[in-house]
This record gives C-alpha cells, structure tokens and sequence, in this order.
C-alpha cells in the first residue's frame, strides 16, 4: 500500500494557513491518486528564544508523532516523504531508519537542500548550519529513493552522501497546478519581463539595479523601490524575512518562489509574516506602481515610498496563489537571484546551479517563455525544450530581444504553453515516482 506524509499547519489559534505551493500540488497529486495520506500536524508558530530543554522536549514530540502515526506501516508498503519536513527532529532520522529495518519503501522527493546551500548561509550560526548538514545526512541516507530536482543535483548529492546516481531521480522540473486547464491569452514580445518572487534586497538585490531600456513587471513582496532599510507594503518579518525561490526555515520548511519566516510558514512569490502564516504568491495588485523618468512612482498604494529603482519598472503586487498564473503581465519570465545583474552571485544565486526555482514552474504553467541565468541547472531544460533562453547576464537581454522575430517568439511561448500543460497535470511528479516503483492510474487528476 502506499502511503505519504500530509504535513498540516495549524496556527495557536487553531486556523488553518495555507502550505507551500510546490508542496501542496504534490500532495494534491498522491491525494488524487487515490494514495492514503497519514495526517502530522506541526505549528508555525513555534519559534522564539527557547532553553535547550524546551527545544529538545519539542523534538522528541515530533519524533513519537511520527512513531505513532507510522505505527502500522508494515513490509512491502511505500511511504512517499517531501523532504525536509516541516516538522524536523534531530530524532528523525531513527523513525527512518525504523521503517527502513521494517521493510517499508521510504521515497524522499527532495525541496530545499540544506546540504547545497544551508552550509553556506552566513545569517545562520555555524552550531545551527551543521545541525541541519548532520540531520540531512542521516536522514537521506534512510530512503530508498530520492526524486531529486535534475541531474546535476543528482551528482552533486550522490558525491556529498557517497550514494549511487541510480538511487536517485530527477525530477525535471516541478509541476504547477492551477484551476483551469488553459493558459492566459497570448501576448506579444514586447510586454515586459516579469520578475515575480521575494523582492526583498538581501535576496534580490538586483532587482534594484535592472538594465534601463527594458519593460521590468514586478510581482511579489517585501519590494522598497526606496533606500535600504525602508520598508513597503509586504515589508519583511521582524525575524528577517528570510527568502525566497526557495527557502527553508528553521522548522524545515521550504518556500516556492517565495520567502520563509524563521517559523517556518511559507509563500508562494508572496511573503511569510513573523507568525509565519502565507501571504500572496505574486500577481497585480490594486493599481501597481510604475517609475518614471524621473524615479518618481506613480499610481502607489497609500503608504508606498517612492520607487527609486530606475526607468521601466512597474510594481504589481501580489495575489493569492489560486491567482498567480493568470495575473502575471509580460511576455517573458526572468529566473535570476542575488545581488548582481552581471551573474548570478551569493548563496542565493549560486544555489541556481543545483536547484529548480520553482518560479520557473508558475512562469511555464502562466504561458511565459523563461529567460534564464546560462548557469543555472533549468537553463539546459529551458534550452532543448524551446521555451525561452539563457544569458550570462541581465545587460545581455536587451540585444536578444533586439534580435528575437515574432515568429522566434510566438514557438518559444507555443513550447511554453506545452510545457505548461504538463505542469498543470502533474506530468512531472507523476513520472518520477513511477520511476521509483509507484503505480498511478489513469485519470488520477
């Protein structure tokens, strides 16, 4: 039988915040398979100055919930995990290693890697960055199967757990379900890039530098347009903000083009407030926000700065992510991260070399063509599927759409919508756990 572990927030006052997106649409996907989910619920509210005692006491409650939940799990049954969970334990990895030594199939489909780009995250100590590389490590070495997010992630693990590639699969690319079946109506080459994500300067610095000479759409949150250290509507958590396209927070969690608080609540292209509940994922807000000539910004919501951040750029908002897809305006997606615009930098940016940010996914399932940092690990993806291109960097952009004809355009966003179509059907999940041994039947979304 197949079982998967259905991770469930629940706030102090018992509501209920919605899951990170590339989560929630894979458990939508076991769930319509018809696959038993086993119910672990956790607290996003769970953070603050704890004693050590406290702290242990929490993580040996999460490790007897997980022992008690997967209590019947027997020999033979398969037990699908989104890896990190939420609800991490420096305990976890013995119920692991319980189910492992009992025979149950154990298939980890991996999110944000700790082990990539954890290490290298100097906003956390050094005691909280190794805790996190240590209890990764043990965990992953459980499972039977990683679905992993490529093939260079693939290798990368493989040579960091000492694991062979065959014990792993890549994914592809992460799928993006969306009401409807069908994308928005096409739209020609000149109407902008659209930036959606976590705007926030310590993540997305370059959004503040954009090459003049180009239409820039911005969607999201924690967006100044104003000097460092202003705040605007959507500002960040006290607890920092932390960010997005990605990433994990100290329960484990893991945002999808989003940002994490220190909770561990997640948003899609949207913010995490200091309770960690999930905001918006990124879309049109009100009004927008544009710049003119003179960075000045007009048609603001009251409250907004002054958008400072050059000629060109408009800011959006951000929207609920039911709302995303069909709300992003442009004719292209941009994939980047960091704080420069000459390549992608940091351990943000750097990151793109291993990971699937899952932005890429809401710009394909929207019917966007993707321009692509050149070394980041989607580019060869983008590339042999015609649904966008790659640069080594921003300043680059504007003499290939100089040169791109509309009949270029119009097969990239034709590639775009095809690719979309899978997204939006769980085609990618679907075949990687297939890979792994797990049967699905006709129709199961």
């Amino acid at each position: 039988m197949v079982y998967y572990i259905d991770e469930i927030p629940i706030l102090a006052e018992d509501d209920r915040t919605a899951n990170v997106k590339a989560r929630d649409d894979i458990t939508q996907i076991l769930r319509n398979a018809g696959f038993s989910g086993i119910k672990i619920s956790y607290d996003v509210q769970r953070k603050g100055n704890r004693s050590f005692l406290v702290q242990l006491k929490e993580h040996r409650a999460i490790y007897r919930d997980w022992k008690t939940k997967t209590r019947n799990l027997k020999g033979g049954d398969t037990l699908i995990v989104q890896f990190p969970p939420f609800t991490h334990s420096l305990f976890l990895h013995r119920e692991f290693h319980r189910l492992k030594l009992r025979g149950v199939r154990q298939i980890a489909i991996l999110h944000d890697v700790e082990l990539l780009r954890g290490v290298r995250r100097k906003t956390k100590s050094l005691k909280t960055r190794m805790r996190k590389y240590i209890e990764e490590s043990m965990c992953l070495k459980c499972f039977t199967r990683l679905i992993v997010h490529n093939g260079i992630m693939q290798e990368k693990i493989g040579k960091l757990l000492h694991l062979s590639e065959e014990k792993m699969i890549p994914l592809g690319i992460f799928d993006y379900l969306v009401p409807g079946s069908d994308s928005k109506e096409a739209v020609g080459r000149n109407e902008g890039i659209v930036i959606a994500g976590n705007l926030l300067r310590e993540k997305a610095g370059y959004v503040y530098h954009l090459p003049e000479g180009i239409k820039w759409n911005l969607f999201g949150v924690n967006y100044t347009g104003s000097a460092a250290g202003e705040s605007a509507a959507g500002s960040t958590s006290e607890t920092g903000g932390e960010s997005a396209a990605g990433s994990t927070s100290e329960t484990g969690g893991e945002a999808a083009v989003g940002s994490t608080s220190e909770t561990g609540g997640e948003s899609a292209a949207g913010s995490t407030s200091e309770t960690g509940s999930k905001s918006a994922a990124a879309g049109a807000s009100e009004t927008g926000r544009t710049t003119n000539a003179e960075g000045t910004s007009s048609a603001g919501r009251a409250g907004d700065p002054e958008n400072k951040a050059g000629a060109g750029v408009t800011y959006y908002g951000s929207l609920p992510p039911s709302e995303i897809a069909a709300g992003l305006r442009g004719s292209f997606g941009l994939v980047w991260d960091g704080s420069e615009t000459k390549e992608c930098a940091g351990v943000y940016g750097e990151y793109l070399m291993y990971n699937n940010p899952h932005k890429t996914s809401l710009y394909l399932a929207a019917g966007l063509p993707v321009i692509i940092w050149k070394k980041a690990a989607l580019a060869s993806f983008i590339r042999t599927e015609g649904a966008g291109f790659a640069v080594d960097s921003l300043g680059e952009i504007r003499s290939r759409l100089d040169s791109l004809t509309e009949s270029e355009y119009i097969k990239m966003q034709d590639n775009a919508r095809r690719i979309g179509k899978n997204l939006k059907s769980g085609f990618y999940t679907k075949r990687a756990l297939t890979a792994a041994g797990v049967h699905f039947q006709r129709g199961s979304i």
